[in-house]
C-alpha cells in the first residue's frame, strides 16, 4: 500500500443544495399553459353562447353593457314619417352601426326660411320620453276615433267602445254644457253595449216636474251627444226612468211618463242628425230599474238611458 504524498492537498466534496427557485423552474410552463387553456375554453364558450342566443337577447345584453352617460346626446327612433330624436341621454362606449348607416342614407337637410313654422321640412324633432309616449297614445286614440267616425266602423265588443267613450270624455272636459253637468253623465259598458245615462239632480232636472218637455240644457246636451253617435252604424236603445214617487192617476202614471220622456229624447236625437232607423227601441221602465235601489225616491233615479248596442 502506497503512502500518501504529504504535499498533495486534501479535497473535501460538499453536496450542493438547489434553491426553491431552481427546483420549480422546470414546471413554470404548466402555469402558462393552464392560463392559455382556460382562455381558449372561455373563448369557445363565448362563441357558443353568441351562436345559440337570439338576436333580441343579444341586443338586450348589448344595452346592459352600454349605459346612458351623456345627457346631451340623443337616441334616434325611426317612425313612419321620419326620425324623432328622444332626448333621454345617449349611450357611451359604442356606436350603433345601423343608425349611422341610416343617417348617411338620409337626404341632405333642406334650407327652411326662418319665418316658416311648419313641420313639413323638419327631419328631426326633439321630444322627451314622456312627450313621445304621450304622442303615441294620442295617435292610437286618434286612429280609433277615425275608424269609428270617418270610416263608419261599428263600435263593437272588440274595441270595448273605447273610441266612443273617449269622445264623450272629451265632451265632458271641453263642452261648456257637458262640463257644467259632468257629474250627471254616467258612461259605462254593459252586456248590451255602451251605456250613457243622463241623470237628474235635486237642483237640476232634464224635464220639469211632471212634464215630457226637455229643458233647454237637456236639449243642448242631447244635441252634442247626437253629433257623436250619428257617425256610427250601431243602433241605439233609449229608456226612460222615474223615481218611486207616485205621479198622476190610473190613466197616466210613472209608466206613461217614463215612456213619453224616452220618446222625447228620441225626437231630440233625430233633430241632432241621427237617422230614424238607427233607433233600436224606445221604452219606459218607471221605477222598476232604480239607479239607487236603497234610495228609491232620490232624484238621481230619474234619468234617460242611451245604450249603443253591439
Amino acid at each position: 500500500m502506497a503512502l500518501r504524498d504529504p504535499k498533495q492537498p486534501t479535497i473535501i466534496r460538499k453536496p450542493r443544495r438547489r434553491g426553491s427557485h431552481e427546483r420549480s423552474q422546470h414546471g413554470s410552463w404548466k402555469v402558462a399553459y393552464a392560463d392559455f387553456v382556460t382562455a381558449m375554453m372561455a373563448f369557445f364558450l363565448l362563441m357558443w353562447l353568441v351562436n345559440t342566443t337570439e338576436q333580441e337577447d343579444r341586443n338586450r345584453i348589448s344595452e346592459y353593457f352600454n349605459p346612458y352617460q351623456d345627457e346631451d346626446a340623443s337616441q334616434a327612433v325611426e317612425v313612419d314619417t321620419g326620425i324623432i330624436s328622444i332626448a333621454d341621454g345617449g349611450k357611451a362606449g359604442g356606436e350603433d352601426i345601423t343608425a349611422r348607416e341610416d343617417e348617411e342614407n338620409q337626404d341632405p337637410p333642406v334650407d327652411v326660411p326662418e319665418d316658416d313654422d311648419s313641420f313639413a321640412h323638419w327631419d328631426m324633432v326633439e321630444l322627451t320620453r314622456e312627450e313621445y309616449d304621450d304622442l303615441l297614445a294620442r295617435a292610437e286614440q286618434s286612429q280609433e276615433a277615425e275608424n269609428v267616425t270617418e270610416q263608419g266602423t261599428a263600435v263593437d265588443a272588440d274595441s270595448d267602445f273605447r273610441a266612443l267613450a273617449d269622445q264623450l270624455e272629451i265632451l265632458k272636459n271641453n263642452a261648456p254644457i257637458f262640463r257644467e253637468y259632468a257629474e250627471q253623465i254616467i258612461v259605462d259598458e254593459v252586456t248590451e253595449g255602451l251605456r250613457i245615462q243622463f241623470v237628474d239632480q235635486e237642483q237640476y232636472s232634464m224635464f220639469p216636474q211632471g212634464s215630457t218637455d226637455l229643458t233647454p240644457e237637456a236639449v243642448s246636451m242631447i244635441d252634442l251627444f247626437g253629433d257623436v253617435v250619428k257617425n256610427i252604424p250601431n243602433r241605439i236603445a233609449i229608456t226612460g226612468h222615474t223615481d218611486s214617487t207616485r205621479f198622476g192617476g190610473n190613466d197616466y202614471g210613472n209608466w206613461e211618463l217614463s215612456a213619453d220622456r224616452a220618446n222625447a229624447a228620441r225626437r231630440a236625437l233625430i233633430e241632432a242628425g241621427l237617422e230614424p232607423d238607427q233607433i233600436e227601441s224606445v221604452e219606459g221602465k218607471a221605477a222598476t230599474d232604480l239607479l239607487l235601489p236603497d234610495r228609491p225616491d232620490d232624484a238621481r233615479n230619474r234619468r234617460i238611458t242611451f245604450i249603443v248596442t253591439r
